[in-house]
């Protein structure tokens, strides 16, 4: 027999063996209890997480198709009033007389004011300036009424595609242009001289 192997006795007895093998056993079952709760946490808030955004994009969606889509009613008298306050800011910013304003279609390019005429290109489809009542109309002109005082008489069309007693809203078709046509405000019978333009906003006072 070798006398460098070392004899070793075991102490431990039957019952702490056992004792050991179920703890292990105890704790590897309720770690296995506990991994999936741990799971199902994460992906619930996970998904919590996507649903949220979804919600805001959906709500930020409907705003801005809301604020494209109203032109009516108490709403839109609200945005009405908003664009007119930025339309009296921007005059403000540009030390323009104050007056009224008329907000231009996005396809219009004012070319120049001479003497109260509106000289304006920037497309070939010639849109309305201000909602109101089709008083007359020629071969290459529309007069809209706006209100008890104030029309609106486009000049230099082609094609005109209205008639007396149409009720035009913003930006409705009047008719058609080939290069340019001329704008011009009557108040009160009278030609409005001061006309201003900045941006897209027409101002004029009387």
């Amino acid at each position: 027999m070798n006398s460098d192997v070392k004899v070793c006795e075991c102490v431990a007895t039957e019952d702490d063996w056992l004792e050991i093998s179920y703890s292990q056993r105890h704790y590897i079952e309720e770690e296995k209890k506990a991994m999936p709760k741990i799971k199902r946490g994460v992906s619930f808030n996970g998904l919590g997480i996507w649903l949220t955004r979804a919600i805001v994009l959906v709500l930020v969606v409907g705003v801005l198709v809301a604020m494209r889509f109203v032109d009516s009613g108490f709403v839109g008298d609200i945005f009405d009033t908003v664009k007119q306050a930025y339309a009296s800011d921007i005059t403000q910013a540009f030390g323009i007389k104050s007056g009224d304003t008329i907000n231009l279609p996005i396809n219009v390019t004012v070319e120049g004011v001479e003497d109260g005429t509106v000289t304006i290109s920037g497309g070939k489809v010639l849109l309305n300036f201000k909602k109101g009542e089709v008083k007359d109309v020629t071969d290459t002109s529309v007069t809209v009424q706006v209100d008890d005082k104030l029309q609106i008489v486009y000049s230099g069309l082609s094609r005109v595609m209205v008639v007396v007693g149409d009720k035009l809203a913003d930006q409705s078709v009047i008719g058609k242009y080939a290069n340019s046509a001329t704008v011009n405000l009557i108040y009160d019978g009278e030609v409005v001289k001061d006309i201003t333009t900045v941006n897209y906003t027409l101002v004029w006072k009387v």
